[in-house]
């Protein structure tokens, strides 16, 4: 029997972008909790649209919050540009566990790079991260690496969601869920056989081009860009 039931989430206000809040309270309610320890980074000013902050308010949770914008201590949120090369020392520098119930990562343009570094160094339960859905369920995609990108709100950016089941599955993670465009992956620890062995296809059975219908360069005749081809790379 699968130990995390999706259609059984329960809706409610919070401050996350997509309700990504109550599906996060529920895979805890499901799995349970350890240091109760979040990792957000792409943080924007902690509370807008923020993953974490509702577990910090109502559930005593609490961690580090990290974006190149802001910085609030009172929150514990620092001010940092955050790359594959720096990432696990900025984690060493703040004393982040090596093991932690959650990681929220959103940071629109190299979230795959970001991701195997702190996996190569950091065990997060739970991850959340936001994936590239206009690409098809056996793309696996991602943006070549540059440290200097910064999204413009328009064109491509990230990885395909295969890319992030790929990589997942190489330090024994297992994507879980897809909402909207933000994978539930978790630790295969944490999980039952039938959860490991859920057919990719019911997690992910399709693009979703309609997330993006806003995206579009104001000359493009079409409501969605075509992709750059050589910044992208098969992963």
């Amino acid at each position: 029997m699968s130990k995390i039931n999706f259609e059984k989430v329960k809706l409610y206000e919070g401050h996350s972008q997509k309700k990504q809040h109550c599906y996060i309270s529920h895979v805890f309610d499901s799995i349970g909790t350890t240091n109760k320890y979040y990792l957000d980074i792409g943080a924007y000013d902690g509370v807008t649209n923020s993953n974490v902050i509702d577990l910090k308010i109502h559930k005593g949770w609490d961690g580090l919050m990290i974006d190149n914008n802001c910085e609030n201590n009172s929150l514990n949120l620092k001010k940092h540009t955050v790359t594959k090369d720096n990432i696990c020392d900025i984690l060493t520098r703040y004393e982040v566990p090596k093991k932690i119930d959650f990681l929220s990562l959103d940071v629109d343009g190299m979230d795959y790079w970001i991701l195997k570094s702190v996996l190569s160094q950091h065990q997060p339960r739970l991850i959340v991260v936001e994936s590239n859905v206009r690409f098809s369920p056996h793309e696996s995609k991602a943006m070549k690496y540059n440290s200097d990108y910064c999204w413009d709100g328009l064109n491509w950016y990230g990885a395909s969601p295969l890319a992030f089941k790929n990589l997942a599955n190489k330090f024994n993670y297992t994507p879980v869920y897809v909402l909207n465009d933000d994978i539930f992956i978790i630790h295969n620890d944490d999980l039952d056989i039938e959860d490991i062995e859920k057919p990719w296809l019911e997690v992910y059975p399709k693009a979703n081009l309609e997330l993006y219908k806003d995206h579009v360069k104001p000359h493009h005749p079409t409501p969605v860009l075509e992709p750059i081809k050589e910044e992208w790379m098969d992963v």
